[in-house]
This record gives C-alpha cells, sequence and structure tokens, in this order.
C-alpha cells in the first residue's frame, strides 16, 4: 500500500507546487514591471530637477543681458548724441560703466573710429578697430581666447541690431570678458554703436550664488562653445572649450533638454541644459551619474526587498498550505481508488 500512495503523495505536492507557481509567476512579472515603471519615474524627476535649476539659471543670466541692454540704450537716447556733444557723452559713460565692476563703455563712428572709451581721459586719441592688423586669440594661462571679431563692431552698422560676444580678450583690462554693442539710431540711420564689456567672472559669480549640491557643475557657453562661467573653479575653466555635445555651442540642440556625457574632468554625467533668450549663451547644470540616480537606486532596492519578502512569506505560506492539504487529499484519493 506505501508503494503506491507515495507516488500519488508526490503529485498532489507537485500539483499544489505549479499551482503556486502559476499565481506567484504573474505577480513576480507585474512586480518586475512596477520596478522598471518607478525607476523610471524617479529618473525623470531627478532630470526634471536638472532641468528646472537650469531654466532658473537661463533666466537670471538673461537679466543681465537685458541690464547691458538697458545700459547702453540709456547711453544711446542721451541728447549729445545729437549736438555731439562727446565730453557729455564721456562723462554720462563713466557713470554708467560704474554698474559693472571693471566694466569699459566704448563709442565708434560709422568708419570705426573709437569716439571715447570709459577707461581713458576724454581727449586721449583712441584706435579705429576697422584698421586693426588682423589677430585672432591672445594665449593667457595655457589657453587660446579670441580676440573680439571685426563682425561684433561694424554687424550694429550693418544691421540695425545688437551684437553679442562670446568669451573674448580685453585689450584694455588684460583678461577674459564678454562685450554687448548696441546700434545708436536717429531717424532710422545708426549714427554710432556703443558698447560695453566687463570680466566674464561676472557670470562665475552668479553661478556661484545660486545653490548647489556636492558634486554640482553649472556653466554658461558662449556661441562658439567656449566656457564663459564655470562654478566650481572659473578661473581654471573660462574660455576653455566646452564638453564634446557643447563644443560648437548649444545652437544646434533644443532650447532646452536633458542628455549624459563626459564632463571636462571625465565624470560620467546627467546635464540639462536651457539656451538664452536674448543671445546664443547656454545655461548647463550637471551632475554625477551616480549622484543624479542615486535616489532611483535606493528606491528600487527598497521596492525590491520588499517584493522578494513578499515573496518568500507567499512561497512559505503556500508550501505550509500544500503540506496541510497533501495528506488529506492523498486520504481523498486512497478512498476514490478502492
Amino acid at each position: 500500500d506505501r508503494r503506491r500512495v507515495r507516488p500519488r503523495q508526490r503529485t498532489v505536492r507537485a500539483a499544489l507546487t505549479q499551482l503556486v507557481a502559476a499565481v506567484l509567476l504573474p505577480l513576480a512579472v507585474a512586480g518586475a514591471a512596477f520596478l522598471w515603471t518607478q525607476w523610471q519615474d524617479e529618473r525623470s524627476a531627478a532630470l526634471a530637477r536638472l532641468q528646472s535649476q537650469a531654466n532658473g539659471l537661463q533666466v537670471a543670466m538673461d537679466r543681465e543681458l537685458a541690464l547691458d541692454l538697458a545700459v547702453l540704450q540709456t547711453l544711446a537716447s542721451s541728447t549729445a548724441v545729437e549736438r555731439q556733444d562727446w565730453a557729455e557723452l564721456h562723462a554720462a559713460a563713466v557713470r554708467a560703466a560704474e554698474l559693472r565692476p571693471g566694466g569699459v563703455i566704448t563709442v565708434f563712428a560709422p568708419d570705426g573710429q573709437n569716439v571715447i572709451n570709459s577707461s581713458r581721459r576724454h581727449g586721449d586719441p583712441l584706435p579705429n578697430v576697422f584698421r586693426r592688423p588682423p589677430e585672432r586669440a591672445v594665449r593667457w594661462n595655457g589657453r587660446e581666447v579670441p580676440l573680439p571679431g571685426l563682425p561684433l563692431f561694424a554687424d550694429p552698422f550693418r544691421t540695425g541690431r545688437a551684437t553679442f560676444s562670446g568669451v573674448v580678450w580685453g585689450r584694455v583690462s588684460q583678461r577674459p570678458v564678454v562685450a554687448t554693442h548696441l546700434p545708436v539710431l536717429r531717424q532710422g540711420r545708426v549714427v554710432l554703436v556703443v558698447g560695453l564689456a566687463y570680466g566674464a567672472d561676472t557670470y562665475g559669480e552668479l553661478l556661484a550664488a545660486t545653490d548647489s549640491v556636492p558634486g554640482q557643475v553649472k556653466a554658461v557657453i558662449d556661441g562658439q562653445g567656449l566656457i564663459v562661467g564655470r562654478n566650481p573653479a572659473q578661473g581654471e575653466f573660462v574660455a576653455r572649450r566646452a564638453p564634446h555635445i557643447f563644443s560648437n555651442g548649444g545652437g544646434q540642440l533644443p532650447a532646452k533638454g536633458t542628455g549624459r556625457g563626459l564632463s571636462l574632468d571625465g565624470v560620467d554625467v546627467y546635464f540639462a541644459h536651457s539656451r538664452s533668450a536674448i543671445n546664443d549663451w547656454t545655461v548647463v547644470v550637471a551632475m554625477p551619474r551616480q549622484q543624479v540616480l542615486a535616489r532611483a537606486w535606493q528606491t528600487l532596492w527598497t521596492s525590491v526587498a520588499g517584493l522578494l519578502a513578499a515573496g518568500v512569506l507567499g512561497v512559505m505560506m503556500a508550501s505550509r498550505l500544500a503540506r496541510r492539504l497533501a495528506a488529506p487529499l492523498h486520504q481523498l484519493a486512497a478512498l476514490v481508488g478502492d
């Protein structure tokens, strides 16, 4: 009798095991899908936080650029232009330049002659920017810093619109600077161009003034792919070529977005970028990939532990139930067999 019963008992237990597996397997698949979705949601939330930071910094940067335009527009509206009272306009330029520490305001005639420079005394001889010998860059701290190109001065006369430099070499201040030039219009004609130049470190300070977390890098990149401002290490990175995806500026990218790449330090990072609404500069906020995903991984492993614990408990309970049911079912099978 025992030889007949044991095979039946093993068959009953196998059937119960298969039943339990049939119930648990779909739950395991659903749990895995849930974990993947949750991980993706956490990752998306982390990137959204980076994007929000980039957007906020871009707005702050654009406020600075708008201030430059407002300062220049105030000078362009001066009645001293009509009177060609260069002494009065020079005095106004000196006062306006004080709004930017180390700032220099210049005024150019249509032939390229520099008629006002706020860093020089009124009446000092000034150069003609259209007649300067062609030079492309200055070697500074182990990197090439471009000199301001002719279009920065000439295009406002040609187009009637403002021009913005990227990071360039300041001939007067002997440091990397940024510059904005605005046409002075009278009766629909450009009669002068007024410009403002100041240290690129202004944008490094802007980035440093905002909240940061350890490991985070924030940068302003110009339209040529050079770093205007960076936090941390402004002095080390200003005028250096940006990482590969921004090495030619951000013009080929959407106005806003996120991605993954390598920083100039060789760190695997996630980044978010936001392009200026005023010029072709782009703000980038980056964090190490492991740091960005730390919260997502923590949530994932917590959920995995919970699901595994629930699965183990379910298997234990099913095994106990199988043992309890095996004997009665065996007895029932024996009665039917008899």
